[in-house]
């Protein structure tokens, strides 16, 4: 990370403080050797170990845990000039500890030890889950609790407007659930539909990926699918509310990560068959173009502009480099590399083998190019003008709007502007017109 520091690329480490891989006697535990009994997180009632992370829990807010992930957050940041840290499952920790950590963080100067700590930027999967559910054991870092602390956390609402259903889709529900690019009312596959209810479903869609697009404030106001004006936090989303942050550098904007499907396997399963490779790519593209438009901090799954495939595996996590492997020459995606192992997808199996069997599912060396250089001239776009990177709530509810809206919008068509100029207050990009 220090070489890659001296190259002048920022680093963001991946931390995992919410959980050991084992506890107590066990031959792979650590920090019961240490104090047994104090660094895990106890179940009041029977004593044992919490493990709703699917491993052993800690209990960062007893002092010397949240000492620990504190401390050495800090060291990774000083002496190997990490720029930030991505926390995984976020919510199974206290907000407390999490601001306790960013504070030690923000005290670093350049003078003293190298690096400008108010710079690094922290974000993390703010669920709301396990034993720390709904404030359980207090007010725990959750998308909704992080708002205003501007600490980022993954914006769900968008990847599932863009995808269609849920991560924990399974067997026939992850066909039938189509989102904004897979296809939903507008080209519903075999066992999907294009009725009234799917085209209020696809505009409640369209709804959650413009709250996106305005960085997930909970103060925006659009005119939503009912044609009511609405703030984005009266939209709702699964029992919660669809906006849910207080500065655009809160919303992680993405539509895949490394949990689940990739972008490219979630599409097949969406997509109609026989769709055409062609037609496949754009789909691809255009879920990446709302990820990257949109207001807040974009996020891309490595080797999604290049149509990466895991031959639909969902969680990869201990299958080898044969369902991980990216060909950064572009010259294959790795679809059907075989049908995906058994412990997440036995049940699967019966909708997998028929999309595996399409040829048309295929897609190749013109449509990895197509969507890689697409990706690259939005970026370029993205990165050439200011008015996609506001940095504040105050100019994107002046500047962001969105024209074609309600119920009488045109389905699958999402047109945002962001006004410049001295009516926005301010003259941001003197390029733009």
């Amino acid at each position: 990370m220090q070489a890659l520091s001296g190259l002048g690329l920022r680093t963001v480490m991946d931390v995992v403080y919410n959980h050991m891989n084992a506890s107590g006697v066990a031959s792979g535990a650590v920090l019961d050797k240490l104090v047994p009994g104090y660094y895990h997180r106890l179940n009041p009632d029977s004593g044992v170990v919490e493990s709703s992370s699917c491993c052993a829990n800690t209990a960062t807010e007893h002092r010397m845990m949240g000492r620990l992930m504190t401390d050495t957050l800090v060291r990774w940041a000083r002496d190997y000039k990490v720029d930030g840290f991505r926390f995984d499952l976020m919510g199974l920790h206290l907000k407390a500890d999490v601001l306790a950590a960013r504070a030690a963080l923000a005290a670093l100067t350049p003078g003293t030890d190298g690096v400008d700590g108010a710079a690094l930027y922290l974000y993390g999967e703010g669920w709301n889950m396990g034993e720390m559910q709904n404030d359980f054991r207090g007010v725990n870092a959750t998308q909704a609790n992080m708002k205003g602390t501007g600490i980022g956390t993954f914006n769900d609402r968008i990847r599932d407007g863009i995808r269609g259903g849920g991560p924990f889709d399974s067997a026939s529900a992850l066909r039938i659930n189509q989102g904004f690019a897979s296809g939903r009312y507008l080209d519903p596959n075999e066992l999907a539909s294009a009725t009234d209810a799917d085209k209020r479903a696809l505009l409640q869609a369209t709804d959650l990926i413009k709250t996106g697009l305005a960085g997930g404030l909970e103060n925006f106001r659009l005119v939503g699918a009912l044609d009511a004006v609405v703030s984005a936090n009266q939209i709702g989303y699964n029992g919660a509310r669809a906006g849910y942050t207080q500065d655009p550098q809160e919303s992680i904007n993405y539509c895949s990560a490394h949990d689940n499907q990739v972008l490219a396997d979630i599409l097949a399963y969406k997509l109609p068959t026989g769709t055409p490779a062609t037609d496949r790519a754009r789909a691809q593209a255009i879920a990446l173009d709302l990820v990257l438009l949109g207001q807040g901090i974009p996020f891309l799954h490595m080797g999604d502009d290049l149509l990466r495939s895991k031959s639909m595996e969902r969680d990869s996590y201990d299958s080898g480099d044969w369902f991980n492997r990216i060909d950064w020459t572009g010259a294959s995606t790795a679809w059907k590399s075989g049908l995906p192992n058994a412990g997440k997808d036995s049940g699967n199996w019966p909708v997998i083998r028929p999309i595996l069997a399409d040829a048309t599912a295929a897609m190749g060396p013109a449509q990895i190019a197509e969507v890689r250089d697409h990706v690259r001239a939005v970026l370029r776009v993205r990165q050439g003008s200011p008015l996609f990177r506001l940095r504040t709530k105050a100019e994107v509810l002046t500047r962001l709007d969105f024209p074609n809206a309600g119920s009488a919008q045109v389905p699958g068509v999402v047109v945002m502007t962001i006004t410049d100029g001295a009516c926005a207050g301010a003259d941001l990009d003197p390029a733009s017109d």
